[in-house]
């Protein structure tokens, strides 16, 4: 506990000095997330999305999906690189490789292919997919990500 917090705990009664005090919850309907089968077509919807630097300076457009048929799946956060434009002249094929990805994803969402179209425009959209799983790996439990972009919702 740190300085700041034990003093302020200090100046509270009993009542205020508990989780009551702070939340007010159920923890029968705490639960934990599950994982949906890998090869499973679902429908998922878009919570936010923007654009991406990662450290190394990569850019790539982060959607934050949600499966509205199973409430108890956890977000996906799905990362989908955007190719820089030098790539296209020392490997086109790469390069091509690359929009070919990204356009898939606008497609799936409906979204136009425009280099001014705001990442905003994704957010609110639904799309059909097919679902892959990363395997749980040190601290990180499986989690579901996008094996297949489908079709518009």
């Amino acid at each position: 506990m740190t300085e700041h917090m034990h003093n302020d705990a200090q100046g509270m009664d009993e009542e205020q000095n508990t989780l009551g005090g702070i939340i007010e919850a159920n923890w029968d309907d705490v639960y934990e997330f599950t994982t949906i089968p890998e090869g499973k077509e679902v429908q998922v919807l878009v919570k936010s999305a923007e654009i991406h630097k990662s450290q190394s300076g990569n850019l790539s457009l982060h959607l934050i999906l949600t499966i509205p048929s199973e409430p108890k799946a956890n977000d996906i956060h799905h990362y989908q690189g955007i190719p820089d434009n030098d790539l296209q002249d020392d490997d086109i094929k790469d390069w091509n490789k690359r929009m070919l990805r990204l356009k898939k994803v606008y497609q799936a969402f409906g979204v136009a292919m425009r280099p001014q179209t705001p990442a905003s425009d994704f957010n609110g959209r639904s799309a059909w997919v097919t679902l892959g799983v990363d395997p749980a790996e040190g601290q990180y439990e499986e989690k579901n990500t996008i094996d297949t972009w489908i079709r518009p919702a």
